[in-house]
């Protein structure tokens, strides 16, 4: 039930008598066509709805119950009861009364009634961008490589926002929030960390990431003052022109953005969170960049990356393309910094309320997250062998990131870790045991956002041990499609199989021989399928450093990997400075190395997504070559049983693979690999399709 936000104030503006608002519904009452409660309710229970539908999405429906103080509807003759309206509708309160106040209204005679709690099922987000020294002036398209201010919001009233911004509801989150504080008698302010999320592939990092969004919670008390300064003559942004800090303006923030080269639709996240601890609510902007305006402008809906802490699903989004709710992940989890260094944990359900989270702090700053993961947790995982120390390096990979409760934010970290075992826990007991195949897999949307140089691109989540009853923990690797997205995403829909391959493999003699031995003996379709066959770095170099591919491709690399370099020999490297080539179709990259994906050694990751990767597998740990050549065995056996298949994607290639390698040993008889499959993480785009090798007439 939605709870009727300006209830106290409806009934004190209709008792005005000969005020401003009476005469203008009285006005209306008059001259106004007739609208039928009947057709009232139906408009409502259609508004509310389309807001349970939409809860939060990447480009929220502009909430049409929520229009501007000077549109006005008649007066209704009936309504029942108070409390009758407060059930059927999600909008009411300011808006509600200044478009013709029928609330609280017995055949035209107000009634009077003890006025309820304050709500807020009327506060409103407003966000647009303008151009810098154009204040309040909603632009509704974006030039490449221009500065923009981008502006925030929180009013009681809709600025309809149609084609130059977002006017939405505050949601559920924010709702419960403002309650909660109306309970504490010590409370005096509103405070919210708004966090900013640009998509980086059409808008530069922006100097400031968060702001702060502050407001009496007194003036939720007086909404007849609220509503003080609407003009039935003039449009919000008209009186905000006049006026800069008008009665219905609660609250903002403004951020300076930069559009970068890329032309499309770009979109902006806006994560609003309590006292800077929890996120309550978030909404999206989307803008056209381009240089053209009005029909020619090159706006095509997007398929890049998400912008919302629901995280997305690849594979989800491109079976339900025109589903919105359908493209979340079963769960996802981020890692933000605000204004402190101190690292937050946020964890969702998809199916979760809107607006519901949880949150926790890392008790580390970014810094020496990075730190501790780089340099003492993945070597580690690298000089663990045996089952039982790779279980322990699993664990104390969990208590890194879900810590155990301690004397500080105790309650916050005992709570995360309990509903994340909880969910762990329910999708393994769904599993079924003899299903070979990961086609119903659920998914995890993980990512790390601390809006610097500390951020850790590859989090190994796969290698994650959680203890979900009374066996060992278990790895979620095995048992949950991990769905990391690169810096610059694209999620465009895959129409064909990738079968056109770069690949480098060492030579038949040297230090990595025992790796070429094994590769020779099992994949001699790859090496005569692939498109480029390379033998010497330097070869690879030459067709990494110029050029464009047109199709689709897939470029392999078996390789020592040592800070951003690559190479057979200290004589024969390539750097990551040396990837020059375009990639215009989104393509795949297998980094079969050691420690490819390891912080501080993603610089050639970087690279190939700048120029169109929008897929990559790498390594978190140091592997031997034994293990690099059994991985490509295992993804060529994959391929190779699922020719011709429409609908296997990469996300399942991959996960089979994994399947596949932990089965496998170094030695005939010898140990399994077990958990160190799991050292191998896809990042990006699992939707995409590769296939064997297929050499295209010269």
């Amino acid at each position: 039930m939605r709870c009727i936000w300006g209830l106290p104030f409806l009934i004190l503006i209709m008792l005005m008598g000969c005020g401003q608002q009476h005469n203008v519904a009285k006005s209306h009452q008059e001259s106004g066509p007739k609208v039928s409660q009947k057709a009232e309710q139906s408009t409502i229970k259609e508004d509310k709805s389309e807001v349970q539908r939409n809860p939060v999405s990447e480009q929220p429906p502009i909430n049409r119950t929520l229009r501007t103080a000077r549109r006005v509807r008649p007066v209704q003759k009936e309504v029942q009861s108070i409390q009758e309206v407060e059930d059927s509708s999600h909008v009411g309160g300011v808006v509600g009364a200044v478009r013709g106040g029928y609330i609280g209204i017995r055949g035209g005679t107000p009634v009077t009634a003890p006025p309820p709690p304050p709500q807020t099922s009327s506060l409103t987000w407003n966000a647009w961008a303008e151009d810098s020294g154009e204040p309040f002036s909603p632009v509704d398209h974006l030039h490449p490589d221009t500065d923009y201010d981008l502006v925030l919001d929180l009013s009681a009233i809709s600025y309809d926002l149609l084609d130059g911004g977002v006017s939405r509801a505050a949601g559920p989150g924010f709702h419960h929030q403002i309650n909660d504080w109306f309970k504490d008698i010590s409370r005096k302010d509103a405070v919210f960390k708004v966090l900013l999320l640009p998509d980086p592939a059409y808008f530069d990092n922006p100097a400031k990431r968060s702001d702060t969004l502050q407001f009496k919670l007194s003036r939720l008390k007086q909404p007849e003052l609220l509503l003080a300064d609407v003009d039935k003559n003039k449009t919000p942004l008209e009186i905000l022109r006049d006026k800069s800090e008008p009665s219905f303006r609660l609250g903002h923030v403004s951020f300076r953005i930069h559009t970068g080269q890329l032309q499309g639709k770009g979109a902006i996240g806006l994560s609003l969170w309590a006292d800077g601890r929890r996120p309550v609510d978030e909404l999206v902007v989307a803008y056209c960049i381009s240089d053209d305006v009005g029909e020619n402008a090159n706006c095509q809906p997007s398929t890049r990356g998400t912008v919302s802490l629901n995280g997305i699903d690849s594979v989800r989004l491109s079976a339900q393309m025109g589903d919105t709710g359908s493209r979340f992940p079963d769960a996802a989890v981020h890692f933000v910094r605000l204004d402190s260094d101190q690292v937050l944990g946020v964890f969702r359900r998809n199916d979760w309320e809107a607006g519901r989270f949880e949150t926790w702090r890392l008790g580390r700053t970014a810094g020496q997250l990075r730190e501790y993961f780089e340099n003492t947790l993945l070597p580690a995982f690298s000089a663990a062998t045996a089952q039982q120390d790779l279980e322990a390096r699993g664990t104390e990979f969990y208590n890194l990131l879900f810590p155990l409760p301690g004397p500080r934010g105790a309650a916050d970290a005992g709570r995360a870790r309990t509903e994340f075992e909880t969910f762990v826990r329910e999708h393994m007991e769904g599993e079924a045991a003899s299903a070979r195949e990961h086609l119903q897999t659920p998914s995890i949307f993980i990512r790390m956002l601390t809006q610097d140089d500390n951020s850790i691109q590859l989090v190994p989540l796969g290698l994650l041990a959680v203890k979900v009853n009374q066996g060992p923990p278990e790895f979620l690797g095995f048992h949950f499609r991990i769905e990391t997205p690169l810096a610059i995403q694209n999620y465009q829909r895959s129409t064909t199989c990738i079968s056109t391959w770069a690949l480098a493999v060492p030579p038949a003699k040297g230090d990595l021989q025992e790796m070429r031995t094994r590769f020779d003996e099992n994949l001699t379709d790859f090496t005569k399928g692939a498109q480029y066959f390379y033998e010497s770095m330097k070869d690879f170099g030459t067709y990494l450093g110029t050029g464009k591919e047109e199709s689709a491709a897939a470029v392999a690399v078996l390789s020592h990997h040592n800070k951003n370099q690559i190479f057979f020999s200290s004589s024969d490297l390539i750097l990551s400075t040396a990837v020059n080539r375009d990639f215009t179709k989104p393509s795949i990259a297998i980094l079969d190395g050691c420690g490819t994906g390891a912080p501080g050694a993603v610089d050639f990751i970087d690279k190939l997504n700048n120029r169109g990767i929008a897929s990559v597998i790498a390594t978190s740990t140091e592997i031997r070559p034994e293990i690099a050549a059994d991985f490509m065995r295992c993804l060529a056996s994959e391929l190779n049983e699922h020719r011709g298949s429409l609908d296997y994607r990469l996300s399942y290639a991959y996960l089979n693979t994994i399947e596949c390698l932990k089965g496998r040993s170094m030695q005939e008889g010898g140990a399994k690999y077990g958990p160190l499959a799991l050292t191998y993480s896809l990042l990006g785009n699992g939707d995409l399709k590769l296939c064997i090798p297929i050499k295209r007439p010269q």
